[in-house]
């Protein structure tokens, strides 16, 4: 009994469902509307451009157009940032090659030059001396020659024995040997009066090249080491741009490619300068791997200083003319790139009778060639087909550059210009 209740029971309620439910009509089927991804889409554009590779560097002297003056003796400064001509100089001027710009105390150098110009004249005179020996004995064996003949026999009583000959001989033979040693002596006390005369000159400090004068690093009265550093000079008319390249930006470099000067503040129509890649190393650094590099660019209004950090724009392709799409046609995130173009375009109207153009999405590989970030566009060399490895004509194609991530071959595209 308890049994056929349940069933009774369970019975109405299923009557009671079906009931409410075929009261009603049945909902409509849900029908969906076929939908278009809409993007926008433009074709490529032959552009004339050229391919710049950024470099960032500091600014350095070249080689030989820096100096540094030290001095060369130990010596207390007497004067500073004077010629010795009565010329003051001041830090920041222009100097030439030799000038003096510190004075030390020279006193004991002089008088060491003196002592050896007065040795010098001294030999001088014993030069004199032996010339004078050397006459006076050829003066004495010429008269002793002349009372004994050369045919005189010891027999016949010669006026002049032999042996005052032989004196006489050797009294020139002393004579002409004292006066190769005064000789000698003479080119000596020469030589240590020149090099006493030269050292003399280490006690001014003059600049080792023409150029700007520094800062002084010296005070009057103060002693100097040898090898002290007193000032730099530097000369900048000329100017390179030291550069750290990777190793795959080095095939791109060559030497004598033009290049120009970025640095942070130019504004107006002052043109950026213009210089030249002057060095290549064959070297890599052994720490990180890169190469060094030098772009020099002239430099007469010093718009430039040493050690500033600059960027350098390196042209490593020649201008010319190249078909090109905007960068932002390209899925970059896949190596080559891909781009997606609108294939099979149609002209259909919509509901509201306005034309509009359809398409099909279509996925291809782009390889590309000299890229133009400041009009951030790119060179298209050619489209190939990751399916059947084929290329593609890209001159009659849409590419699209918003709406287009996520896109797949075949989808329905609804076009915009």
């Amino acid at each position: 009994m308890l049994h056929s209740r349940i069933r009774i029971v369970f019975a109405v309620v299923l009557c009671t469902l079906s009931s409410s439910g075929c009261g009603g009509s049945l909902p409509p089927a849900v029908t969906e509307e076929h939908q278009h991804a809409q993007v926008k889409v433009v074709a490529p554009q032959v552009l004339a451009l050229e391919e710049r590779t950024e470099l960032v560097g500091g600014a350095v002297p070249l080689p030989n157009q820096a100096g540094r003056i030290t001095s060369l003796v130990e010596g207390r400064i007497v004067s500073i940032l004077e010629d010795g001509k009565g010329k003051r100089l001041h830090e920041g001027q222009w100097v030439d090659h030799g000038q003096v710009v510190v004075q030390l105390d020279d006193r004991i150098a002089k008088a060491n030059v003196e002592k050896a110009q007065a040795l010098a004249e001294e030999l001088d005179e014993l030069k004199t001396q032996t010339d004078l020996t050397e006459q006076l004995a050829l003066l004495e064996l010429g008269r002793l020659e002349k009372l004994r003949p050369p045919d005189t026999s010891d027999g016949q009583l010669p006026l002049v024995s032999r042996i005052e000959l032989d004196k006489a001989r050797l009294a020139l033979q002393d004579a002409r040997s004292k006066q190769k040693g005064a000789l000698a002596k003479q080119r000596a006390a020469r030589a240590e009066a020149q090099g006493l005369q030269t050292q003399l000159e280490y006690f001014k400090l003059r600049a080792p090249i023409s150029g700007i004068l520094g800062s002084i690093q010296v005070v009057p009265g103060q002693t100097l080491a040898v090898g002290a550093p007193v000032a730099d000079i530097i000369n900048l008319q000329d100017i390179d741009i030291l550069c750290v390249a990777p190793p795959h930006m080095l095939p791109r470099l060559a030497l004598q490619q033009p290049a120009s000067l970025r640095r942070a503040g130019t504004v107006g129509n002052n043109p950026a300068p213009q210089g030249n890649l002057v060095f290549l190393a064959e070297q890599a650094q052994a720490d990180t791997g890169n190469f060094f590099v030098k772009v020099r660019f002239p430099n007469r209004e010093l718009r430039l200083r040493a050690n500033t950090v600059v960027r350098v724009e390196v042209v490593t392709q020649p201008e010319k003319k190249r078909l090109t799409i905007p960068e932002a046609a390209l899925q970059e995130d896949q190596d080559p790139p891909i781009v997606i173009v609108a294939a099979d375009v149609k002209s259909e109207k919509d509901s509201a009778g306005k034309e509009e153009k359809t398409a099909k999405a279509r996925k291809l590989q782009a390889i590309l060639g000299v890229r133009d970030r400041n009009r951030h566009v790119v060179e298209l060399l050619r489209l190939i087909d990751p399916e059947s490895h084929e290329a593609v004509d890209p001159h009659d194609l849409l590419f699209v550059i918003e709406g287009g991530h996520g896109l797949r071959n075949g989808d329905e595209l609804k076009l915009e210009s």
